[in-house]
């Protein structure tokens, strides 16, 4: 069966990258060292010569595109509009009415989604309402906005704080793809922006190490709560960064925090045992403790939780940015993807078994139910029932590039399913959202979160049908 197979001058000062107080770009500044530097980092843009043009034609990159194609049409519109975008703040930029999760979030997933579309030969007029030129500004405006509010361009401005890098990597991902079409200060705004949260993830964001769930002995040291996702996101700040800036001289220091994060993300309590090499070091030499557990589980909220198991190395994929590069992705940003993958589908729990701490409801059985897009959450969900393309993403992820043959076909019948299942929900409403209230998904980022899954996974297949993605393990 055929498979996908798979250094700017950086202010370096002594010991930031050991726990030492975290600089940003506007202490950076009052240190006499000024933002608009000329030595910033130069963006090596996307090769667009090298990969065929036009949309995704297979049924499975084509359904993400129809998903993703309602995300554009609700964002250029019932969105934008509840924003108030129509209505740029004085300064000209977008008044995003805060610098917090939900005021920075929402916008750098929408824009994220919105130029993936329009970059991929996907975007349709027809279907949003709203046409490309005009797609194209809302786009740019975001982006522009986005990069010009961060703290490394504006006092008081968004990021160095413990989500921000999530949002800074969806940022840089849109403004990556819209690089030829953004004006010079947008494009070294960007870089700032990067470098600045980069900075902030390499010095664990004030932490002595990254957050882990159990310790090297196998000692619970964050009880109920994993830092799989979180390690995640902090490595795609930083997959962002070796993507777009391959020739900064702090390249081979991040790539390494990269591979850090990433075998630590869906690590169990048995890896730190292996000598196995992962990127130039044995696995045991890289993990300074686990995230999840031995059958493949991972717990937050003080519960086995499905969207946390999807919330690491599926969401959060180097895949997208380093084939975008045309660059091989680390062999540990697949880590344990298909042992996490394994138990969505193939773990049985049985009703009133106690799992840390808790027993298991009923019906019990798979989180992935035989024969239907429904979901399984053996205790409970404090996130609403209703989400599919989290699920959807990690199918994508292990249909694609999984080496086992077996479980790549079962993912690809399941991401049918939960393709399916959102787009049935979308059909509901003229204006393309997708839920219909809390009960479906109880976070105000439902429908943005949605848009920022639906257009990574979209440039998954679009990646893998040009045959543009391949993997390392090679030391960096």
């Amino acid at each position: 069966m055929k498979s996908y197979l798979l250094k700017s001058t950086f202010f370096v000062l002594t010991g930031i990258f050991f726990g030492s107080p975290t600089l940003t770009f506007a202490q950076y500044s009052k240190k006499g060292m000024k933002a608009d530097n000329p030595h910033l980092a130069k963006v090596v843009p996307v090769a667009w010569s090298k990969f065929k043009s036009g949309p995704c034609v297979l049924p499975a990159g084509e359904r993400f595109g129809k998903i993703l194609l309602n995300a554009n049409k609700y964002a250029l519109n019932t969105w934008w509009q509840a924003n108030k975008f129509n209505q740029p703040a004085s300064d000209g930029y977008l008044d995003f009415h805060g610098k917090n999760e939900h005021h920075i979030r929402p916008a750098a997933s929408e824009a994220q989604g919105l130029a993936i579309s329009l970059q991929l030969g996907l975007y349709n007029s027809q279907a949003t309402g709203v046409s490309k030129k005009e797609a194209k500004k809302k786009t740019i405006e975001l982006i522009r906005s986005l990069v010009h509010r961060h703290l490394a361009t504006a006092a008081n401005g968004w990021g160095s704080i413990w989500q921000s890098p999530l949002w800074a990597s969806r940022t840089a991902m849109a403004s990556w793809l819209m690089w030829d079409q953004l004006d010079a200060q947008t494009r070294k705004e960007t870089v700032k922006m990067l470098e600045s949260e980069a900075v902030w993830v390499m010095s664990n964001k004030g932490k002595p190490v990254i957050k882990t769930y159990r310790n090297r002995s196998g000692k619970i040291i964050s009880p109920g709560d994993t830092g799989s996702e979180e390690n995640a996101w902090d490595s795609d700040l930083l997959v962002a960064a070796t993507a777009m800036l391959p020739g900064d001289v702090n390249y081979s220091r991040w790539m390494n925090k990269v591979i850090e994060l990433e075998l630590a993300t869906y690590s169990r309590p048995s890896d730190v045992e292996r000598t196995d090499v992962y990127n130039g070091k044995p696995l045991s030499g890289w993990l300074p403790g686990t995230n999840a557990n031995e059958d493949g589980t991972v717990i937050n909220h003080n519960i086995v939780h499905p969207d946390y198991m999807t919330a690491g190395l599926f969401e959060f994929t180097p895949i997208v940015f380093y084939s975008l590069a045309r660059l091989p992705v680390p062999k540990a940003g697949m880590f344990n993807c298909d042992i996490i993958y394994n138990t969505l589908a193939n773990l049985q729990f049985t009703p009133g078994k106690i799992i840390n701490g808790k027993p298991a409801t009923q019906p019990g059985g798979t989180m992935f139910i035989a024969r239907s897009a429904e979901i399984y959450y053996p205790q409970g969900d404090d996130w609403g029932t209703g989400r599919r393309l989290n699920f959807a993403m990690a199918d994508a992820v292990t249909s694609l590039f999984s080496p086992i043959a077996g479980l790549r076909l079962k993912a690809a019948i399941w991401e049918r399913k939960h393709t399916e299942y959102t787009l049935m929900q979308q059909a509901r409403f003229e204006d393309g959202h997708t839920y219909l209230n809390s009960s479906e998904n109880k976070s105000p980022n439902g429908d943005s979160q949605n848009a920022m899954l639906a257009s990574r996974a979209y440039l998954l297949h679009w990646l893998a049908e040009r045959h543009a993605v391949t993997f390392t393990n090679k030391k960096y």
